[in-house]
């Protein structure tokens, strides 16, 4: 009877609130959807006008580098020098062009290179060096397309510019010219990276995030945005342009982690589509004031509706309360999900029950754990009698015991790729509940894993190696075929005590630390050979071309050459130690190549040697040489050879800055360093990004700066000691590297 008037009681309490609240609801909601609707518009008004000025900003300065270009191609430098033959007698004529592109103005955006192609002549050139053009086609792919176009010029919204070895380097957005003239067909380009047009956006401030695609979808610029917000946001603009025939418009979108407003515009320029995207919790933000506010004076008004119900409530509920408690004094906490006393105790019975049966697998698990431990020290430890007879009888096992097998399992993951290192905790963990499942009818089956193998001891019946190379296959076939998982397994000696297990444990682990298994995935003990070739040639020839192929950076050759080492070795008939001696000798030879062409000595001689022990095969053998240690010894030879263009680019500053105020020029610095000057030219270009004439004029216009401030010496004084032909010129070139003149430099610093 009491718990119906409790629930009485409950419909009273929740009729009460619901008459209350839906009014303040239903007005507050209608409220806030009719305020939202209004400010949401503007704010997306908004969003289309930033896009449009974004859009103009972009396609003002890509029409700046279009004239930039015209200008280029057109000025009398190139046009008197671009059909040039590329040879010694005519390195005047590249020299002009490097100058004219090393003067073009970068504008508002930055530009990555600027080059011309001589189809005629088969040369390009750009500001780090003169190609040959097949070369350059190769870093440029995109060349022998705009050779062939018809159109005098084009944007190409996708250029990928790659390094000597045919790497992506950067993609940029290329202005191509294409000029026909009497001698031939040429083209100028200037590269203009996608990073650059981060300057421009970024001026239009605006709570969205930016995004360009190229007139074939493809990403030329994205505001800074969660990659996977880009991701998925990316191929819903790729539907989008290929569904959308509008030229502007507004849509929604929506990610995993926010929903979005998309405006968008699609240029008649040059067909490149803009976006904004914006998050809506940004559309929304004036909104939500709103609908705070509302939500405040609703939550109010419930608060009072609910605070007077529960008052009513609780004093009609006091006495059911108080059975409550004196029925269920001193049991456990009840819990919070009931609706009632009644099914408190219900759930307090059930509560009791299901911590009753969580004890017992508990104690089950412990169990198990314990039998793991006392396997555990069968193998790596020599017990007395009395504590193995002790263990012996609490776990069940028979005494004495029938002919017992080990069987040491080392999963193979090398040429796995559905398995990794990491996983080897699991992967043991799994076969040893296989193999204790496997041969649960036996009378001994125990399992345990140490130090990252898998160990079984087992019980066998009958002729010994038949039936535990019987029970090794089994165990390797069902591995193969329903986890594809290749495994070795190691057999020991009939074990006929608990005492010996140690002992055979032990012999087991010294077969697998010292012996390549070769082919044999499965094996004896007993079968390891003892005779020893004492014939046995090392083959030095092969560790010859080992070596050279090392030396040379030849990694196809020096693979070959591994192989066929370590198949030679592997060819010898002999004991356990000869193959790993022979292996030993190859790595202590690379290192000693690896020591000759570093400053610092080799400190992997002895790691090398530990990870050599651990390998058991001859795949995992020649991998481990190819990958690892031939591979390091290549790598420091490759960059020792980076180091030596560092050094001759250190020596050209040192001379400069050491012989600035004399008539320094790029020949007399190469000839002191016994270097051609051309060579000296690419190799700053390469380093620093600049040519020899630019950096000894900025260090000349530094040390004027210098001095104008630490002395007295007159700008005439200055000029002739930075070896400048008259005054005038020293003041142009102040004026056009500072931004003014250096009278008035003087003058504005010393008024600070």
């Amino acid at each position: 009877m009491s718990f119906l008037k409790s629930k009485s009681l409950i419909k009273i309490a929740l009729t009460c609130i619901l008459l209350g609240t839906i009014p303040s609801v239903v007005v507050g909601a209608f409220s806030y959807h009719s305020a939202a609707q209004i400010i949401q518009r503007k704010v997306s008004d908004g969003c289309v006008s930033q896009l449009q000025q974004v859009q103009m900003s972009v396609e003002n300065q890509l029409v700046s580098v279009r004239k930039t270009l015209l200008q280029f191609v057109a000025s009398p430098s190139i046009t008197q020098s671009v059909n040039a033959n590329r040879s010694g007698t005519e390195f005047e004529a590249f020299n002009r062009m490097e100058d004219e592109i090393s003067s073009l103005p970068s504008g508002g955006i930055d530009i990555y290179n600027v080059s011309l192609v001589n189809a005629q002549k088969k040369w390009a050139l750009d500001k780090y060096m003169i190609y040959d053009l097949n070369d350059y086609e190769t870093l440029n792919p995109a060349v022998s397309s705009y050779l062939k176009s018809s159109d005098n010029f084009q944007w190409d919204d996708h250029a990928v510019i790659r390094n000597a070895s045919n790497q992506s380097v950067v993609s940029c957005v290329s202005a191509v010219q294409k000029y026909t003239c009497a001698d031939g067909v040429f083209i100028g380009k200037i590269d203009l990276p996608y990073s650059g047009f981060s300057k421009l956006i970024h001026a239009n401030s605006s709570v969205g995030k930016t995004i360009i695609l190229g007139k074939n979808g493809d990403m030329i610029y994205s505001d800074r945005m969660d990659s996977k917000n880009l991701e998925e946001l990316s191929s819903q603009l790729q539907t989008l342009i290929h569904e959308n025939s509008k030229s502007t418009g507004r849509t929604e979108a929506a990610t995993q982690q926010d929903r979005w407003e998309i405006s968008y515009i699609h240029s008649s320029y040059n067909g490149w589509y803009y976006f904004l995207v914006t998050p809506m919790s940004e559309i929304t933000r004036e909104s939500n004031t709103i609908l705070n506010f509302t939500f405040s004076v609703c939550c109010l008004l419930i608060l009072v509706i609910i605070t007077a119900s529960i008052i009513i409530s609780r004093v009609a509920y006091q006495p059911i309360q108080r059975i409550d408690k004196a029925l269920t004094k001193g049991d456990i906490a009840p819990n919070p999900a009931a609706k009632g006393e009644i099914q408190q105790i219900e759930e307090r019975v059930s509560r009791l029950i299901s911590d009753h049966s969580d004890m017992k697998l508990k104690i089950s698990a412990q169990a198990q754990k314990l039998e793991e431990y006392f396997v555990m020290k069968l193998l790596t430890t020599q017990n007395s009698y009395d504590l193995l007879k002790n263990r012996i009888s609490l776990y069940g096992l028979p005494d004495p015991p029938p002919p017992v097998a080990i069987l040491l399992i080392q999963p193979n993951l090398v040429n796995q790729k559905q398995y990794k290192e990491s996983d080897l905790d699991i992967i043991l963990y799994g076969i040893g509940n296989i193999v204790t499942e496997m041969f649960a009818d036996h009378s001994i089956a125990l399992s345990a894993i140490v130090n990252n193998r898998q160990v079984t001891i087992l019980s066998v019946e009958g002729d010994y190696q038949e039936r535990a190379m019987a029970a090794a296959n089994q165990i390797q076939l069902f591995l193969r075929t329903q986890l594809e998982l290749e495994v070795s397994i190691i057999i020991s000696r009939a074990v006929n005590g608990y005492g010996e297990i140690h002992k055979k444990y032990n012999e087991c682990i010294d077969t697998l630390y010292y012996r390549f298994l070769e082919d044999k995935s499965v094996f004896f003990v007993d079968d390891e050979k003892s005779e020893n070739n004492q014939n046995a040639v090392y083959p030095k020839e092969l560790e010859d071309e080992i070596i050279e192929s090392v030396k040379t950076c030849d990694r196809a050759k020096c693979s070959e050459m591994i192989h066929q080492f370590v198949t030679s070795i592997f060819d010898i008939q002999s004991n356990r130690c000869v193959y790993k001696i022979y292996l030993m000798r190859l790595v202590v030879s690379l290192t000693i190549v690896h020591t000759q062409t570093s400053a610092q000595s080799c400190q992997n001689d002895s790691e090398y040697i530990r990870q050599l022990y651990g390998l058991h095969g001859k795949e995992e053998v020649e991998q481990w040489l190819v990958k690892t240690v031939a591979e390091s010894v290549m790598q420091q030879i490759e960059r020792s050879a980076d180091s030596h263009l560092k050094e001759i680019c250190d020596s050209v500053l040192h001379i400069i800055h050491s012989e600035y105020a004399t008539k320094l020029t790029l020949e007399s610095c190469a000839e002191k360093l016994n270097y051609h000057p051309s060579y000296i030219r690419r190799i700053l270009k390469k380093q620093m990004g600049i040519n020899f004439r630019e950096y000894l004029l900025q260090y000349r216009i530094n040390i004027a700066k210098k001095w104008m401030l630490e002395t007295e010496m007159s700008i005439a004084e200055i000029a002739r000691k930075l070896q400048y032909e008259n005054t005038e010129n020293f003041v142009r070139s102040f004026k056009k590297l500072v931004g003014c003149t250096p009278k008035q430099y003087r003058d504005q610093k010393n008024t600070l």
